[in-house]
């Protein structure tokens, strides 16, 4: 380190002779891509505006290009710092959008796939990419709010470019103009990670493979000092060299490292940091990174501070990055797609004309249309027009991938193991629409269809069907038997429209017909009689419907709430027994989940069903008992006790469970519900008479495969208790 200190001081001081002329030499810096690795940039960054050295070019490539970039348009070393820490990479390199920001029709249908391709002219192909990168370039667009009027990027702060790769050509590609967002998503557009960014036309992927290191391309900026910060990796050697990955490992590193040796000649200053320890993808590992190029930074502070002074070039004062502001919308302008109305993609969004917006809470609504996931990346940019009002760009460019097959597996204690097949499409029909088919597979055959149209801010309509069958061993109050093996068929079709509110309430009426079948081989009253059936009719209904769902997690939620209420008019039925008379009931259920230090949550829920009319056939009878999800008809879980073990015309609810997260995904818990049954529930105001109860322990896992959870309950009143095992998601 010594020799090389004293090296750059000799070369500063035969500059400083030519500083006593008026010509004043220009610093450039560039930026190596390397990923996480380049983190690093803004520990040397730090150094840099320590000594007061003012930089004239800020060239980069990859994560070289975001941290420069953000530098170049008024960020200091310190705000890069803190914005870095604050990103969550998982959720923004792999799209993960809030589920209270998914679409209504997701939350309901679409949380239960393990895996899913996309097909394309019936087959089924790969992604080509983890994420799209819709979250990465939505993020660029807020951080350069401050500059997003600026075309030319010889004109920002500190005058910036960016190199990326064409993806037909493999030619390098240099933006020093156009917008600046897309320039740098561009550049940093990591093969395999994120999708190829399109640019007038071009698709681009990472700098990295045509350009690690633009140095030449700085040398040509005409500057008279170049600093480099280099953290790429490097060449292995033959020892290293042992398999069939190594190798192809090492073809494609001739590329991005093959002639370093060359660019680093060309530097004034070469700078790289031991990031041995690291790889492009230590994201989780920022803190160290920054300090390291901080404790490399340091090594140069010396110099740094004898090139500035040298030149006199003292520091100037940096332009402050404006707060961000609301901008008013004007005009949106909407470019035209073929399968998909202006009013669907602003209604997905929540936004009209007159809206007043940051960036930040626009990033918000952008995210909403990603997620349907009918669409390529999204740009967006807000123009200022000459009589200072603002137009609202919106590109859109709809996903060529219309059709995706997806698949689950499942095991619980009722319907025992399960497989789920699924088939989606979208523009079957009409704009808007979208079709769903599942087939599952297991101990019990089950179906589900849904056609919706999606009208954004117009009425929505649907149709769904739904196939059930479930066989399994309920309690019988009989004289020669105290249970029975009871087979359950249901077949519901629904056809209904429907409205929805920011993509968390959801209002809609519907006319329902159903078939049931539910009978049993161990009540056989009569000589030759193979099967005894409670009931085997069709049913007409008319239904309405009001459902909230703004819960952050589906399976193990931390905050939100739920309401999920039904007013359902049995009207008709063919009357297997002959003893059908019309009846309405009315369903209600409240749930609330809240989080204290972010690892205890308390999750309260309440809820209820009457029995309006005389329900005379005795069918749909409210019936607690059990564990589980998506259970069949009014069937509604209780812990403690089994399956319909209690059935009445109306019950009330009350469940609350206290979860901790012991560590990230593994949580314990203790839930503990208590329930009535009841001709009349409310009992002349005696509510709190011949309440039952049930506790129970969980552990909960939050595995990469889907939520798993392990139960044991008892109840006190009937000396009962059962081992549950949930796997997966719930279908």
């Amino acid at each position: 380190m010594k020799i090389k200190s004293l090296f750059y001081m000799a070369i500063l001081c035969l500059s400083s002779v030519f500083g006593q002329k008026d010509a004043r030499p220009k610093i450039g810096l560039v930026l190596s891509g390397g990923g996480a690795k380049g983190f690093a940039h803004i520990g040397v960054l730090k150094a840099i505006e320590k000594s007061e050295l003012q930089l004239d070019y800020i060239g980069g490539t990859s994560m070289g290009a975001v941290v420069g970039g953000l530098y170049a348009t008024g960020y200091t070393a310190n705000e890069i710092d803190s914005i870095i820490r604050s990103l969550d990479f998982k959720k923004l390199l792999q799209d993960i959008i809030p589920r209270n920001k998914s679409s209504f029709f997701e939350k309901q249908y679409g949380e239960k796939h393990l895996i899913s391709f996309p097909m394309k002219k019936g087959k089924i192909r790969l992604p080509k990419a983890i994420a799209k990168g819709q979250s990465v370039y939505s993020e660029l667009n807020r951080l350069f709010e401050s500059v997003h009027t600026i075309n030319d990027f010889e004109t920002l702060p500190i005058p910036f470019f960016c190199v990326a790769t064409d993806l037909e050509s493999g030619k390098m590609k240099v933006f020093d103009s156009g917008h600046l967002a897309e320039a740098v998503r561009a550049s940093a557009s990591l093969p395999s990670l994120l999708d190829p960014m399109e640019v007038e036309g071009s698709l681009y992927i990472d700098g990295g493979v045509a350009d690690n290191f633009p140095v030449e391309e700085m040398q040509r900026r005409g500057v008279d000092y170049i600093i480099g910060v280099d953290v790429q990796g490097t060449l292995d050697k033959n020892d290293e060299i042992q398999t069939v990955v190594d190798v192809l490992n090492q073809i494609v590193n001739y590329q991005m490292y093959g002639r370093d040796e060359e660019k680093i000649k060309k530097l004034d200053v070469h700078i790289r940091p031991d990031l041995s320890q690291f790889g492009v993808t230590s994201f989780d590992d920022v803190g160290a990174i920054i300090e390291i190029g901080e404790e490399v930074g340091s090594e140069f502070q010396e110099v740094f501070e004898r090139l500035a002074a040298s030149n006199k070039m003292k520091k100037t004062k940096k332009e402050q990055i404006k707060p961000p502001t609301k901008q008013r919308i004007d005009w949106i302008q909407i470019n035209p797609v073929k399968h998909y109305s202006r009013a669907y993609i602003k209604g997905q969004m929540n936004l009209d004309v007159g809206d007043s917006i940051s960036y930040k809470e626009l990033n918000v609504k952008i995210n909403r249309l990603a997620s349907s996931n009918d669409f390529d990346l999204i740009k967006y940019h807000f123009e200022k027009l000459p009589n200072n009002e603002n137009v609202l760009h919106i590109g859109v460019k709809e996903n060529k991938t219309h059709s995706f097959v997806k698949a689950g597996l499942h095991y619980d204690p009722l319907y025992k193991s399960s497989f789920l097949l699924n088939f989606t499409t979208k523009h079957m029909l009409q704009k808007n629409d979208i079709f769903s088919a599942d087939m599952i597979f297991g101990d019990n055959i089950r179906a589900n269809l849904n056609y919706f149209v999606n009208n954004g801010f117009y009425t929505s309509y649907g149709l769904n069907s739904r196939f059930n069958s479930l066989s399994t061993d309920v309690r019988y109050a009989g004289e020669e038997v105290n249970s029975i093996n009871k087979h359950y068929l249901d077949f519901t079709s629904m056809f209904y429209v429907q409205t929805t509110f920011n993509r968390k309430f959801a209002l809609g009426v519907g006319l329902e017909y159903k078939l049931i079948e539910t009978y049993t081989k161990a009540l056989v009253r009569e000589e030759g009689q193979e099967t005894f059936f409670f009931d085997k009719s069709n049913y007409l209904n008319a239904v309405s419907y009001l459902k909230l769902d703004s819960y952050d997690d589906k399976f193990f939620p931390k905050n939100g709430f739920l309401v999920d209420g039904e007013f359902k008019y049995y009207m008709t039925s063919t009357d297997y027994n002959d003893n059908f008379n019309p009846f309405c009931q009315l369903k209600l259920k409240l749930s609330g989940v809240k989080t204290a230090f972010d690892k205890l949550s308390f999750h309260l829920t309440a809820e209820g069903g009457v029995t309006f009319e005389d329900n005379t056939s005795n069918q749909f009878l409210y019936a607690l008992g059990g564990y589980g999800e998506n259970m069949i008809n009014n069937h509604i879980p209780f812990y403690g006790y089994e399956f319909e073990y209690y059935q009445n015309h109306s019950y009330l609810k009350g469940m609350l469970e206290i979860r901790y997260e012991i560590v990230k995904n593994h949580s314990i818990g203790a839930i503990a519900n208590y329930a009535r049954t009841d001709l009349d529930v409310f009992n002349d105001g005696a509510v709190f008479q011949d309440i039952f109860s049930g506790y129970a322990v969980e552990y909960g896992y939050n595995s990469v495969l889907g939520p798993i959870r392990l139960v044991r309950d008892w109840s006190p009143d009937i000396s009962s208790q059962n081992w549950y095992l949930s796997v997966d998601f719930w279908f």
